[in-house]
């Protein structure tokens, strides 16, 4: 038997495992997803993010019902599932089978066509089950997930009618249309920014194939069809918003995107972030082959989709790593297509980049797939109840993610944010939830001062990177730690110089007044 036959099944474990680990990358891929879906199907109480508040309606409800909605009605309603870490880990496990079955059926139509692409399939492949985007980012719920599936099919559909293909396996140019039409306003109501990913692809599909005067029936039919799924999603989301107006969720995150002072809350970045910055973690140490890969193959759709988004998204002054995670896998074939043949024949050289990449992404999968964030889940599925009849006290969140008050599976909770202090009901001491976010001390010392008057003690959720920050307030309140969860891990507060911050673990404390 061949040893390396068991090689692929081991990586698919490995990569498993991971996306079954607590770890907590970005907010984003709760409050843009769960946050407000599981609210809706198992009818419980949670924070309302701003981008699906009535007056923001900034996030389109489509792209997420079609992507979960079967499985959280299979959860919810036949199969009964209330535990919350069933309903994250079992999403997850959906990320990842889509993600891989999404990617294989994409390679036949993404890898240049040549003599050795079979060879070049099995080498993507292979990156792909390696790559730490995939055991991570891929399967955490975001809409960057989401976005890595419609960008691939709609690439591929695009090269289907670039290179008649669609003669070749009985395709109908008309249908591909009618399917790639729908999914690229699918694509745009899950992320405004997917027009950049498809720009100049398109462009390209459109000189070569539709501007054809044999072609434009097509071309009518892939217009209606971004018509007409465009309306769907107006008529849906205005629906689900209950709103009086049309609901455009693109067009309202667009504006909120192009007002700059909106941006900074978020953290405005300069243009080369995305290229000196996000692009290099994305691939580690395959960077050095970036160039070659734009030299050779600069007319092929993955690459003009790559230069297309690269350029475009470089244009918003806020840049984030994740929002470049669709590129990997067009990344990663474009890169197993063009590994010079120097390396290929050197088995020193081609040891070494195994060796780099393995540990590049081993290294990222545990720090970002495994310890990030991940006391936040772990402690709060220790507070999770089907049941509403033993209800929380309050709990205050301070110098952590903000917790996904989905988990909680609650339906009388109040959630409260440093935001909205003035709106914070200090004597609701049950079923309250607090995001002081990243607060100062004095600010921490009076909210617990106000909630204490009204009950004998809050819960306090403070990582250990930050917790000697809490020593001037010992001889005011008691801290009893009632729960510490080791694999805590907190990149936000590291100071180099106090190794204190440095520390991995979160803490749970019952503070009382002394």
């Amino acid at each position: 038997m061949n040893r390396y036959i068991l090689l692929p099944y081991l990586i698919y474990g490995l990569g498993l495992i991971v996306a079954l680990q607590p770890s907590y990358i970005h907010p984003d891929e709760h409050f843009q997803s769960l946050e407000i879906l599981v609210q809706k199907f198992w009818h419980i109480k949670g924070t309302i993010p701003w981008e699906f508040t009535p007056t923001d309606a900034a996030r389109s409800y489509v792209p997420l019902y079609l992507t979960y909605g079967p499985l959280f009605s299979l959860l919810r309603y036949v199969l009964h599932v209330n535990n919350p870490m069933w309903i994250l880990y079992c999403a997850r496990v959906q990320n990842l089978i889509l993600y891989i079955i999404t990617f294989k059926w994409s390679l036949p139509y993404l890898v240049p066509n040549c003599e050795s692409s079979l060879d070049i399939s099995s080498k993507a492949e292979l990156l792909m089950m390696t790559s730490y985007v995939t055991w991570s980012y891929q399967t955490h719920t975001f809409s960057n997930s989401i976005e890595t599936n419609l960008l691939l099919i709609v690439l591929s559909l695009l090269q289907i009618l670039l290179s008649k293909m669609s003669e070749k396996k009985n395709y109908s140019q008309v249908r591909v249309s009618l399917l790639l039409g729908g999914l690229i306003s699918l694509g745009i109501f899950n992320r405004m920014t997917f027009p950049a990913f498809i720009m100049l692809p398109f462009l390209k599909l459109f000189f070569r194939f539709y501007r054809h005067k044999s072609h434009w029936s097509s071309f009518l039919v892939l217009s209606l069809s971004i018509l007409l799924t465009t309306s769907l999603c107006i008529l849906l989301d205005t629906a689900i918003y209950e709103s009086n107006e049309w609901v455009i969720t693109p067009w309202n995150n667009l504006k909120y995107n192009f007002d700059i002072s909106n941006l900074e809350s978020h953290g405005l970045h300069p243009w080369y972030t995305h290229i000196l910055v996000n692009l290099p973690q994305l691939l580690g140490p395959m960077i050095i082959f970036l160039p070659l890969i734009l030299l050779k193959t600069s007319t092929t759709i993955p690459t003009l989709s790559i230069m297309s988004s690269m350029v475009t998204l470089s244009y918003f002054k806020h840049q984030e790593f994740r929002f470049l995670t669709p590129l990997v896998p067009l990344l990663l074939i474009q890169l197993a297509a063009c590994i010079p043949n120097s390396i290929q024949q050197s088995s020193f050289k081609r040891s070494v980049i195994r060796l780099l990449w393995v540990l590049f992404n081993i290294i990222f999968a545990v720090i970002v797939g495994v310890f990030h964030q991940s006391g936040v889940i772990q402690s709060l599925s220790n507070f999770s109840s089907p049941s509403t009849l033993e209800p929380i006290t309050t709990h205050l969140w301070w110098k952590t993610y903000s917790p996904p008050t989905w988990l909680y599976m609650n339906s009388n909770l109040t959630v409260s944010t440093l935001a909205d202090k003035s709106l914070i009901e200090f004597e609701t001491t049950t079923d309250h939830v607090v995001d002081l976010q990243g607060c100062d001390l004095t600010t921490l010392e009076l909210i617990m001062w106000d909630f204490l008057k009204h009950t004998d003690q809050v819960k306090l959720f403070v990582p250990k990177s930050v917790v000697k920050q809490l020593n001037p307030l010992m001889p005011i309140f008691k801290f009893d730690e009632t729960m510490f969860v080791g694999s805590h891990l907190d990149l936000d507060h590291l100071e180099f110089g106090d190794w204190d911050t440095f520390s991995v673990g979160l803490f749970v404390y019952n503070v009382s007044l002394l």
